[in-house]
This record gives C-alpha cells, sequence and structure tokens, in this order.
C-alpha cells in the first residue's frame, strides 16, 4: 500500500469534509491557492499544494486555538502562562538543539501542555458543534503530519499508527479501495514480526522508505512517490523529446546516427522492460 497515494487521499478526505464548510473560500480569498486550481487541491491531485495549504491552515487555527485557551484561563494559571512565554522568549534568543530539548523536557512546558490538552478535550465534549467541527480538521492535519514525519524519519511504528488512524475516514467518505484493503494490509504488517522476522528488522530499521540523499536525514520519500519520480517518469516521452530525435536523425553523418539510435534506446528501454516483465 504505497504511503504517496494514501497521502493524497487523506488529502481528499480533507477537501471532502471541509472544502464546502469554508476551507475553499478562505483557500482563494486569501491567494494561497488559485481559483481555478482549488478543486484539484480539494481532490487530492496536487500534492505540494495540498500539503502547503493544510500547513498554513494548521498553524493558523492552531494558534486561534491558542488565543482561546489563553483568554480561558482561571487567575492562577496567569503565573504558569507568563513563565512559559519567559521561556520561550530566552529559546529565540539562544536557538538550539540543546536549549530546545532542555525547553520540551522541562516540567513547565509539560504543565503547560497538560492544561492545553485538557481544553482541547473540553471542547470537543462541551463546545458547540462547530468548534467540534474544526477541531477534527486539527485532528486530521495532525494525522496527516504525522504521516508524513513517520515517511521522513523511518518511524515504522509511527507508520501503522497512522494507517489505523486514517482506516475509520476511509469509510467515512466513501474511499472503497482503501477501507477494503487498508485492514488487511495492516493485518500483514502487524504480523511480520512472526511471519517475515527479517522483513520486519528491515522495516523498524527505516527501509519501507526509500532514502534518495545521505545528506538529508529527513529525507527519505515514500515508495510509490520515488517510482513515479523515476521510473514512471522515464517511461514518459514528451512530444518536444520526439522531436529532437527526429531533427538529429535527419542528419547524414555518422555521429549524429549514433547519437539517435543511443538516444532512442535510452527512451524505448524502459517500456521493453516492463513489457518483458508483465
Amino acid at each position: 500500500m504505497g504511503g504517496f497515494h494514501l497521502l493524497m487521499t487523506l488529502l481528499a478526505i480533507i477537501g471532502n469534509r471541509f472544502g464546502d464548510a469554508g476551507l475553499r473560500d478562505v483557500a482563494v480569498h486569501s491567494e494561497m491557492i488559485a481559483e481555478g486550481s482549488i478543486d484539484s487541491v480539494l481532490n487530492g491531485k496536487h500534492y505540494n499544494r495540498g500539503i502547503r495549504l493544510h500547513n498554513i491552515m494548521y498553524e493558523a487555527m492552531t494558534k486561534l486555538l491558542l488565543e482561546n485557551f489563553e483568554d480561558c484561563l482561571h487567575e492562577d494559571s496567569l503565573e504558569l502562562l507568563s513563565d512559559h512565554k519567559t521561556h520561550l522568549d530566552q529559546l529565540k534568543l539562544n536557538l538550539c538543539q540543546e536549549e530546545i530539548e532542555q525547553v520540551l523536557e522541562s516540567d513547565l512546558l509539560q504543565q503547560w501542555e497538560n492544561r492545553f490538552q485538557e481544553h482541547v478535550a473540553d471542547i470537543r465534549q462541551n463546545g458547540s458543534d462547530l468548534a467540534k467541527f474544526w477541531i477534527t480538521y486539527l485532528q486530521l492535519c495532525e494525522l496527516l503530519l504525522d504521516l508524513i514525519n513517520a515517511t521522513r524519519t523511518g518511524n515504522w511504528e509511527l507508520y501503522l499508527f497512522c494507517i489505523e488512524a486514517v482506516i475509520p475516514w476511509t469509510f467515512a467518505y466513501d474511499r472503497q479501495n482503501y477501507a477494503r484493503y487498508l485492514i488487511p494490509y495492516l493485518n500483514d504488517m502487524r504480523a511480520l514480526p512472526t511471519v517475515m522476522p527479517e522483513v520486519y528488522d528491515a522495516f523498524l530499521a527505516g527501509d519501507f522508505s526509500v532514502q534518495m540523499s545521505k545528506s538529508n536525514p529527513f529525507g527519505q520519500n515514500e515508495a510509490d512517490k520515488t517510482i513515479e519520480n523515476t521510473i514512471n517518469r522515464d517511461c514518459k516521452t514528451s512530444a518536444w523529446r520526439l522531436h529532437r530525435i527526429q531533427c538529429q536523425f535527419r542528419g547524414d553523418s555518422a555521429v549524429g546516427l549514433e547519437q539517435f539510435q543511443a538516444q532512442l534506446i535510452q527512451t524505448t528501454l524502459p517500456r521493453t522492460r516492463i513489457s518483458a516483465v508483465y
């Protein structure tokens, strides 16, 4: 089950759920997405634009949620908020990995995070229907980003957790093929430690995604996305390339003929290999 196409399906689910609820209008009027492209973005066809849109929307809505959280704090929690902001201001002055880890592991941040999660849980239970609806948007965006993070970092357990979380949404929004096949796929992957322990160890080490560049540790790609960018791209011969080959073939020199033969082989060889396999 390709991770890249699963991401596109999740983008389509988000677009289907929130497109007519205001997401389409916000994207167009804010000029994040052109009006002629918004349908393709919400349908999950434009991957990069869709990820950019939901990244920006997630950040904006989280900021609004944080402002609401701060406004709802009781007087006994204002000191906690003040100390937390002081910590963040100090972090801005010395932004490095060491400082970030210290802040993330601090008791102050844990207390603040617990209070914030309690606030979000209260909205889910006692908030208005509109608030509950848009909280699910943040939930789906977090699922989308977790799925990308799992692939980029080679985190196999997080990847399976995200797939399990996607399954109910595929049923809810009539994604029949994914609803039908994700469950047996997940069961097969969960059974790998006993059925195929060597494959499980490889996946656990991050080999379920493809590392294209050794210099970028956060640069692993989905296997099906890598195939799209390599093999499938080579199999698609554009008209301008054929035109160049024909122009070179018109020359009478032996060099031109050799170049034509080399380019012809380069163009047709992937198709030949695929035909031989299938």
